[in-house]
This record gives structure tokens, sequence and C-alpha cells, in this order.
């Protein structure tokens, strides 16, 4: 059985974490409007929200996640 991954309001399908991952760091100035969004495992169970940053020298986005505990 296939997996499938979603973000928050994306109908979107992604195969695997890896790929939603290259989808945001590729989503240029749109980026931040998946700030503290959820992704879903097979669209109903969260795993963990989105959070995106800027380095300290203010020239590249960080993207990380925070889990659900």
């Amino acid at each position: 059985m296939s997996h499938s991954y979603y973000i928050e309001g994306c109908p979107v399908p992604f195969h695997d974490l890896p790929e939603v991952f290259e989808y945001l760091r590729h989503s240029g100035r749109y980026l931040y409007m998946y700030q503290f969004l959820t992704v879903f495992l097979d669209g109903w169970k969260p795993l963990f929200f989105i959070i995106i940053r800027t380095d300290e020298t203010l020239t590249r986005h960080i993207i990380t996640y925070q889990d659900y505990k």
C-alpha cells in the first residue's frame, strides 16, 4: 500500500516527504504562504507543521518542521 502526503489546503498529493520539501524549496515568493500549515499522511493523520525561517544573513530561507506530539 502506497501512502500520500498532503499539505493543508493543497490538493496535490506527494509521494514522499522529500518531495514535499522539494516542492516547498521551489515555491519561490509563495513559500511563506505555507508557514505553519500542517502536513498530513493520507489526508487525515497530521504529521507536522511547516516552519520557515530566514538565516542570519537574510540571504536564504530555512524550511523546518515541528512534530505533533
